[in-house]
């Protein structure tokens, strides 16, 4: 089980019908594309959007871990309320943990990504931009 986070960011999601199965229940990696969605909504308020990191040349963020876990199901039309952490952060990798709970507070996901800079030409590790590192210091 991922550790609960308690965070100044957070954002409200609506499930679509788009991230569910054919019993209209929300599919399992939908998870972590909405965490990933946060994460980047993350960026751009802090004013490090998500774009200025891949442009030719900068360093690569790859995702080089994803886990979830679910503790109560979610249906098309429910309303997530989305909180996002930055659990750990080195000059070459950082973990995004994201908590999901129902309006009512139920938790029903947590999801943990963790990215690592790599070099641009793909060879080998690189340290995060130090414009990433500030905006991610902010959560840390």
């Amino acid at each position: 089980m991922l550790r609960p986070v308690s965070t100044p960011f957070s954002s409200l999601v609506v499930v679509r019908l788009g991230r569910t199965d054919s019993a209209g229940v929300w599919y399992f990696t939908e998870a972590l594309d909405l965490a990933h969605e946060v994460f980047e909504e993350f960026l751009s308020s802090s004013g490090a959007p998500l774009h200025l990191f891949l442009a030719p040349g900068s360093v690569r963020l790859p995702i080089v871990h994803a886990e979830a876990d679910f503790r109560a199901p979610v249906r098309c039309g429910d309303s997530l309320r989305v909180s996002l952490a930055i659990t750990s952060c080195t000059k070459r990798s950082f973990s995004v943990v994201c908590d999901f709970q129902l309006l009512d507070g139920t938790p029903v996901a947590s999801t943990r990504i963790v990215h690592a800079g790599a070099a641009a030409s793909g060879s080998g590790s690189a340290d995060l931009p130090e414009s990433l590192l500030q905006a991610l210091g902010a959560l840390a």
